[in-house]
C-alpha cells in the first residue's frame, strides 16, 4: 500500500524540531552559505573560546584575542599552541612587537613548544619594529629548539637589522645564511643591501656591487629594489661611474627602473663639472614613460652650481610640469647663484618663495646673506636680519659672522653695532666675528684704537688672537702713523703682557 504523503498523514503532522526546521529552512531557501549549526555548543565553552580566538587573526584585534586567551587560561583551561600563534600574529598585524615577544614567553612557561610559524609571526612583529637585538635572540632560540631557519625566517631576522641601521649585523647573517645551505632569493638580498645605508664610511658601494654580482652568478632574479640598492650605495660613496654601470646594466638585462632609480644617478652627478650629465639624464626619463618627480628635479638643481642660469631656468621646468617645488629646490637654486655671485637673484629667490607660499628657513637666508657678501653688499645682508626676524627665525653665530663680513667692508659702524649685540640674543662672539669687524681697518674713519680695544676684549673673553688678527691689529696702527704702538704690543706678545698694555674699552 502506498504511503499517504498528505500533510494530514498521521506522523508526518508532528510538530518538527526547531533544529529540523532551520535545515528545511535551509534547503528550501537553496542558500548555501547559511550555517548548518545543528548543535550549537554552549556560549563561553571552550571550543567556542577557542573559535573566536583563531577569527582574531586580523589586523586590530589582538587585544581581544589576549583577554579570550587570559580567560581560558583563569578558568584553568590549558590551550595548545595554536591560540598562541593566532595571538602572537594579530601582534604583529598590529605592530605590537613587545607583546608578541610576552605571548611567547608566556606559551614557553606553560611548557608549550613553539613551532616555525610561532617564531616566524615573532620575528617579523621584530622586524616591522627595527627590533634587531630581538630578532637575533628569537634566531638563536629556534637554532636551539633545532628549528629550520627557511629564507624567510632569515629575511625577516636581516630586514629588522636593516631597519634598526645594524648592517654588519645583517651581514653576519646573510653570512650564516650561506653556510646553512639556505637558497638566496631578492628579498633577502634586497635587505642586506638596504642595511649598506647605515655604513658611517661610505666604502660600502664594493660591497654593494659585489653583492649584486654574486645574485647575477647564483640566477637570483634582480629587481627594481635591488638595483636602486646598489645605486644609492655607490651614490654615497661618491661613485657616479659605477651609478651609471648600475643603471645601464639593469636597463640591457631588463630590470625595471623607475623615478628613483634615475633621482639616484642624477644626485649622483654633484661635481660642477657634471651638471650637463645631469640634465642628459633627466631628459631620458621623458622617454621612457617616467615622470620626473620634485626629488628628480630637486637634484638636478642641485648639481647646477656653477650655472645659475640653468638651475632657475629648471624651477621653470617644475612650474610646467605642475611638479611642486619645495624649500630644498629654491635652497638649491639660491645656493647656485652664491656660488656665481649673483646676489641680486639670490635675494629674488627669496621673493619667488614667498609668491609660491613656501616659508623661507634659516638655510635659505643664511644663503642669501652669503651671497650679499660675495658680493660686498653689507647693505642686503644687514635688511635680511630683520626679514628673518618678521618670519620667527633666530639667527645664530656663523650667521651673523657672515652679516659681518659683508658689514665691516661698507659699514664698520654697523658691524660694531651687530657685536655689541650678540650677548643679548645668547650669542658668545667668537674669533670670527672679531676678525670680522677687524677687517675693516680698512676704512678712512676706522681709528686704530679701536683695532686694539677689539684686541683687549677677545684676550679679555679667554679667546686666542690669530697670526691674522695680531696682523691686523698692528696694520691697523701702523696704517694711522703709530708705529711705536706696534713696537710696544710685539713687545708686549713676547713678554705675554698685553693685557696690561691695552686694557678693555668700550667698542
Amino acid at each position: 500500500m502506498a504511503a499517504d504523503w498528505s500533510p494530514a498523514a498521521g506522523p508526518w503532522c508532528s510538530p518538527r524540531p526547531q533544529r529540523t526546521g532551520r535545515v528545511l529552512a535551509v534547503v528550501r531557501s537553496g542558500d548555501a552559505s547559511r550555517s548548518f549549526n545543528l548543535h550549537p555548543e554552549p556560549r563561553g565553552s571552550e571550543r567556542q573560546v577557542l573559535r573566536e580566538i583563531m577569527a582574531c587573526d586580523r589586523p586590530g584585534h589582538w587585544l581581544r584575542a589576549q583577554q579570550l586567551l587570559q580567560s581560558l587560561l583563569e578558568a584553568s583551561v590549558q590551550p595548545s599552541a595554536m591560540p598562541y600563534n593566532v595571538l602572537v600574529s594579530a601582534c604583529r598585524r598590529a605592530f605590537e612587537w613587545q607583546r608578541s615577544l610576552g605571548a611567547l614567553s608566556t606559551m614557553k612557561s606553560k611548557g608549550l613548544r613553539p613551532d616555525v610559524m610561532t617564531f616566524g609571526s615573532a620575528l617579523s612583529a621584530c622586524e616591522k619594529a627595527g627590533g634587531w637585538k630581538a630578532a637575533s635572540f628569537i634566531l638563536a632560540e629556534m637554532q636551539t629548539s633545532n628549528l629550520p631557519c627557511n629564507v624567510i625566517i632569515y629575511s625577516s631576522a636581516l630586514s629588522a637589522c636593516e631597519k634598526g641601521e645594524q648592517w654588519q649585523k645583517a651581514f653576519g647573517l646573510l653570512a650564516e645564511t650561506k653556510r646553512n645551505g639556505v637558497e638566496l632569493d631578492t628579498v633577502l638580498l634586497g635587505a642586506a643591501l638596504k642595511s649598506l645605508r647605515s655604513e658611517p664610511k661610505r666604502s660600502s658601494w664594493r660591497l654593494a656591487l659585489a653583492l649584486l654580482e654574486e645574485m647575477r652568478r647564483s640566477g637570483v632574479e634582480e629587481n627594481t629594489l635591488v638595483i636602486n640598492g646598489a645605486a644609492s650605495a655607490c651614490e654615497r660613496g661618491g661613485q657616479w661611474q659605477q651609478v651609471l654601470r648600475t643603471l645601464i646594466e639593469a636597463e640591457r638585462r631588463g630590470v625595471e627602473t623607475n623615478v628613483v632609480t634615475w633621482s639616484i644617478a642624477i644626485a649622483s652627478c654633484c661635481r660642477p663639472v657634471l651638471w650637463e650629465l645631469a640634465l642628459l639624464l633627466l631628459a631620458c626619463m621623458r622617454p621612457r614613460a617616467i615622470a620626473p618627480d620634485v626629488v628628480a628635479c630637486s637634484s638636478a638643481v642641485s648639481t647646477c652650481s656653477s650655472s645659475w642660469e640653468v638651475a632657475v631656468g629648471l624651477l621653470g621646468i617644475m612650474r610646467e610640469l605642475h611638479l611642486r617645488t619645495n624649500t630644498v629646490t629654491y635652497s638649491a637654486a639660491m645656493h647656485a647663484c652664491e656660488k656665481c655671485s649673483q646676489w641680486e637673484q639670490a635675494i629674488a629667490g627669496l621673493d619667488a618663495m614667498t609668491q609660491v607660499a613656501l616659508k623661507p628657513n634659516s638655510i635659505v637666508f643664511s644663503t642669501a646673506i652669503t651671497a650679499c657678501n660675495a658680493g660686498h653688499r653689507w647693505q642686503g645682508a644687514l635688511a635680511l636680519l630683520p626679514a628673518m626676524r618678521r618670519q620667527g627665525l633666530k639667527t645664530d653665530a656663523p650667521l651673523l659672522v657672515s652679516v659681518l663680513n659683508a658689514n665691516s667692508r661698507g659699514r664698520w659702524v654697523g658691524s660694531l653695532s651687530l657685536l655689541r649685540d650678540m650677548p643679548d640674543k645668547l650669542l658668545t662672539p667668537d674669533l670670527r666675528s672679531y676678525s670680522a669687524v677687524l677687517s675693516a681697518r680698512v676704512a678712512a674713519s676706522w681709528s686704530w684704537q679701536r683695532s686694539v680695544s677689539l684686541l683687549s676684549n677677545m684676550l679679555l673673553s679667554g679667546l686666542e688672537p690669530d697670526a691674522i688678527s695680531w696682523s691686523e691689529v698692528m696694520d691697523s696702527c701702523q696704517r694711522q702713523g703709530q708705529t711705536s704702538c706696534v713696537g710696544q704690543l710685539l713687545q708686549a706678545l713676547n713678554n705675554g703682557n698685553i693685557l696690561a698694555l691695552c686694557p678693555a674699552a668700550a667698542l
